[in-house]
This record gives structure tokens, sequence and C-alpha cells, in this order.
């Protein structure tokens, strides 16, 4: 925890002469972190990470993920680390490749975890070169992937991580041989020119990444672009279109990405039926059926009370008639 605590203190980065208005507050939110008043950092980076502030973003990941002046929350620590890492920052990448192996705050996945791992050691991060290498060499019968890992752990041993050379010798590669794999390092994302609302976009979301190691074509069934022909291959959408239009139903979105979207549906639903519905790119999460716009609002106001996550997505009571209006579904 050490380590990951003192690169807290690494994201103080040198200000213009003249710095922008976020600038003091984020200062301010280093110097409660500093002095152990985790609780006031937070409240301060918070609305930061929320304008778009990449730098807040990061540490309100670690805050989330060690439970520092918050509880300690895996789904938060997810969702901060992921726009961090989309917005550029190398060691938000990493963290995150770090929980999607583990599947910790999301559904365990190694392509995400080499997709994320690679975007950071892409970026210069000698732990995430580490990383890949070790994961990519333990891939059974793949001689490129072993191939690959020689070359990540190579880049890694020459930046200096004390554990690369072994692992490279295990593999039968001398640390010592000829240069380095790893000409020079890409140059770092430079965040100290962001304005507050540079990443505004970024955080209503970017498309999400395509799962590494994915075949052509959507991954699940139930989710699609347009209404398919044969609904027996499409669970979700068989559900919603068999509800009354006059129900209602919670709505919860955007998600990029379809199994993070279904990570969460299964997560909120508490046994209620419910369905992601994928339309312009993006995935919408639906729980359950209600008689009434009262008790779909209560559900609501549950669910806001017991998964804080849910205050960072756009939330609302739809009637299914709003639900099938909205994704063009064919009514009864």
């Amino acid at each position: 925890m050490g380590t990951r605590l003192s690169t807290i203190c690494l994201v103080i980065i040198a200000l213009l002469i003249h710095p922008p208005l976020w600038a003091q507050s984020f200062d301010d939110g280093v110097a409660a972190f500093e002095s152990m008043d985790y609780e006031r950092a937070a409240k301060i980076w918070e609305p930061l990470a929320t304008s778009g502030h990449v730098l807040s973003q990061y540490n309100m990941g670690l805050l989330y993920e060690e439970g520092l002046g918050v509880p300690k929350d895996p789904d938060l620590s997810f969702f901060w680390y992921r726009l961090a890492a989309l917005n550029g920052h190398d060691t938000a990448q990493y963290n995150l490749g770090g929980l999607y192996f583990r599947g910790i705050g999301v559904e365990q996945s190694i392509d995400q975890a080499i997709y994320w791992w690679r975007k950071s050691a892409d970026a210069g991060n000698v732990d995430a070169m580490f990383n890949l290498g070790v994961v990519l060499s333990e891939y059974p019968g793949d001689a490129a992937s072993r191939q690959m890992a020689a070359v990540r752990l190579k880049q890694a041993y020459d930046l200096g991580h004390p554990r690369a050379g072994a692992v490279l010798e295990s593999l039968g590669v001398a640390p010592s041989e000829a240069g380095s794999l790893f000409f020079s390092p890409p140059p770092v994302t430079d965040f100290s020119s962001q304005t507050e609302t540079a990443n505004a976009a970024n955080f209503r979301g970017l498309s999400a990444p395509p799962v590494v190691g994915a075949t052509g074509g959507d991954r699940s069934g139930a989710s699609f672009d347009g209404f398919p022909q044969d609904l027996g291959n499409f669970p979700d959408l068989v559900w919603v279109t068999d509800q009354p239009d006059d129900q209602y139903t919670v709505h919860i979105y955007p998600y990029f990405e379809d199994r993070v979207a279904r990570f969460y549906k299964d997560k909120w639903s508490f046994g209620k039926p419910g369905a992601v519905i994928k339309s312009k790119d993006k995935f919408h999460v639906v729980v359950g059926s209600f008689d009434s716009r009262k008790v779909a609002e209560s559900v609501l106001k549950q669910l806001l009370d017991k998964m804080p996550e849910i205050k960072y997505k756009s939330h609302k009571v739809d009637s299914f008639d709003e639900v099938k209006q909205l994704f063009e579904f064919p009514h009864e």
C-alpha cells in the first residue's frame, strides 16, 4: 500500500504561471491527503473528478480502493479508475488492469487486464510492462504470446524492474542480451494545462475498447443495434417486449461495455427480472417491472441509498411504453 500511496503524491504537476481555477482546489486536496485528512481530500477531489479532471479521477479510484476518507468500495474504485484510464492516465490503466485480472468491482477478464496493461505499458509504465510479460508468458501453447512476453519483460528489465530479470531467465532469455527492445518510452501525457471542463465529453463516456481476443461480431446475442427478426435468441429483449406498456421500470445508463452493464444489472436487480439493451454504442440497464410509477421510484431511491455508484449514472423511472419507444421496439 505504501507504494500505491506514494503514487498519489506524484500527481502534483507543475502549474502554469496562470493556473486554472481548479488547480488550487486540487492542491488543497493534495495537502489534505498529505496531512492524512483523507475525508477532506475526497470532498475536494470528487467534484473535480465529476467535472472530468483526470488526476482527481485517479485519486478518487485510489481512495475508494484503499478506503481512505470514504468507505472501501471496489465498484466505485473501478468506476473512477476506468474514467481516468479512458482519459489516458497510465497508472489508472495499470490499476484497472489489476481489477479486471482479480475480478474486483467487475467480472474477471484476463483479456481486459491484458488490454489495459498494454495501454499502460505503451505509455511507459514499467509495472504494466512486467505484469503484461508475466501474463503473456503463461498463455498455454501460444508461441507468439511467449515471444511478446519476452519483449515486454525485456522492456521492464531495461527500465529497472527488480523481478523482470528472473522471469526472463525462467523463459530462457538472458537479460543481458543485445540492447534494449524498448528503445525509448513514449511521451507521458501532460495533464498540467487541462481546463476544468476539458474532459467533460470523456466523463459522459467514451466508446469502450474491443475485448482482446474476441472474434468478429457481437459478443452477446442480447445486445444489438436495431430490432432483430428472431427474438428467440434475444432473451433480454423478449422480456422487455413482454411487459405491458403501462408497467414501470428503473432505467440506469449509459454503460460502454456489455459485460460491465450485465455485472451491475445482476448486482442491482436483487432477484428482480431486468435487461441490458444496446443503443447507439451504449448499454442501458432496466431493472424490475412495477405496477405504478410510485413503487418504481421507491425502488430507485433504495438503490441510490444502497448503491452510491448509481448516482454517477443517469437514472430515472420509465414506463415500458417509453422504453420501447426509446429503443424502437415494436408494440404488441
